[in-house]
């Protein structure tokens, strides 16, 4: 990915998948440890760009299905299951 200019005057790369700045020529992220090759790039941000696409709401996808397993476990629980 094309670097920019940090504070410092030193030239970054931005991942894609996380927004960390990274010096410029380092090849995986320092955070998240994505490869910050322009290829690896393009294709974190066409998977950014599909998932808008479809209104996946990952959080709340993510909520949803934590909330169904409390009530499981409670009713369960309830049942004398467990």
């Amino acid at each position: 990915m094309p670097g920019r200019d940090a504070e410092g005057g030193n030239r970054v790369t931005v991942c894609q998948a996380c927004g960390t700045d990274n010096p410029e020529g380092t090849t995986y992220c320092q955070q998240c440890a994505t490869r910050l090759d322009a290829g690896t790039q393009q294709r974190v941000l066409e998977r950014r760009a599909a998932h808008s696409a479809l209104g996946i709401r990952w959080p709340a996808v993510m909520a949803a299905i934590v909330l169904a397993l409390i009530i499981t476990i409670v009713v369960l629980f309830v049942l004398g299951v467990l």
